[in-house]
């Protein structure tokens, strides 16, 4: 054998891969599934906007850190509802009627106070700018005074 060569030709290394990553991606299936089955379908976002496996694995991390923030009634909750993340903060918007939203955040100050709106909007996309907002209002009284200019 020389240096650098193995048993294997490399079809068969090619092959073996393929196949290592295909039993990557079902494993990774198994999980999102899991924890939507144990949270709820509207935890993670869509499985088709993530680009590999290590990304899939990076939105299901965030969304069961973030849903273990939460309290108990908000998890597996049937409501429409969808975990994001502005500035390094994991949030969720949801819909808790028709036409009526609000938006949750677990404090930038890592002090384990979830923070709920207390005005409802009319949109998602009304909850989401109003979340952004609060964040970095949150974000920004959290920095010592010489930070913030």
């Amino acid at each position: 054998m020389e240096h650098g060569h193995s048993k294997q030709s490399d079809g068969e290394e090619y092959e073996e891969l393929v196949r290592n990553y295909h039993d990557l991606c079902e494993a990774v299936r198994m999980v999102r599934e899991a924890v939507e089955t144990t949270f709820g379908n509207n935890l993670l976002p869509d499985a088709a906007r993530s680009e590999t496996p290590v990304h899939e694995c990076e939105m299901i991390a965030r969304a069961i850190y973030a849903a273990g923030r939460l309290p108990s009634k908000a998890r597996g909750s049937q409501k429409l509802a969808v975990f994001m993340r502005h500035r390094n903060v994991d949030y969720i918007v949801e819909e808790i009627e028709p036409g009526r939203w609000r938006w949750k955040f677990c404090s930038p100050r890592w002090d384990g106070r979830l923070l709920i709106s207390q005005t409802t909007f009319r949109t998602r996309e009304a909850a989401v700018e109003a979340c952004h907002d609060e964040i970095n209002n949150a974000l920004e009284r959290s920095l010592p005074v010489a930070q913030r200019f």
